[in-house]
């Protein structure tokens, strides 16, 4: 996609997004409605600014901090995400090791799937890369509604939207930035 291109489309988007990044490309991913727009390269991405930055396009994801970090890698910032997959298993089953796309379908939706490479697809071709994409944006669109309505009877909502989300911008920034320890 060329930065011409990401930004027609950015105009036109629709305000319920499901979005999810890789580091190979850089790629990020959009499912809208029953349409996947994958986005590869730093412009392109950049041009998306509009869509990433506006918190009026309600962004639901897996895993927050990657989708950040490749938002950075190419100079925008994300602000909107409203829902994350990984986040809301996490604090409906903290005792689990694995909160990936695997783990979630099965628990979840009781269905076994192909375990992708979550964040990175490094190797792979972009028809690769985009097909495993769609298939994990469907799937973050099936089981949103599912974590969604869990975090509400168990009262855990709040702590997903109010502490853990923020804490994942937080968290990006550490993480890019580092930070000082002092030794003495």
């Amino acid at each position: 996609t060329d930065p011409v291109e990401a930004a027609a489309w950015a105009k036109k988007a629709h305000k319920e997004l499901f979005v999810l990044a890789t580091y190979d490309g850089p790629t990020i991913s959009f499912l809208e409605k029953d349409t996947v727009v994958s986005v590869s390269g730093i412009f392109p991405i950049r041009a998306l600014a509009p869509v990433l930055t506006n918190e009026a396009f309600k962004k639901s994801t897996h895993d927050a901090k990657i989708l950040m970090h490749v938002a950075r890698l190419c100079g925008a910032q994300v602000d909107g995400v409203v829902f994350d997959t990984m986040l809301a298993d996490y604090l409906i089953a903290p005792g689990l090791r694995q909160h990936d796309f695997a783990t979630l379908a099965l628990e979840h939706l009781h269905e076994e799937i192909t375990p992708g490479v979550q964040g990175t697809l490094l190797g792979s071709s972009p028809e690769e890369v985009a097909r495993q994409q769609a298939s994990e944006l469907a799937l973050i669109q099936r089981l949103t509604p599912i974590l969604l309505a869990t975090l509400k009877e168990r009262k855990q909502l709040a702590l997903l939207t109010s502490l853990e989300l923020p804490l994942s911008a937080v968290l990006v920034d550490m993480e890019r930035v580092g930070v000082r320890v002092d030794v003495r």
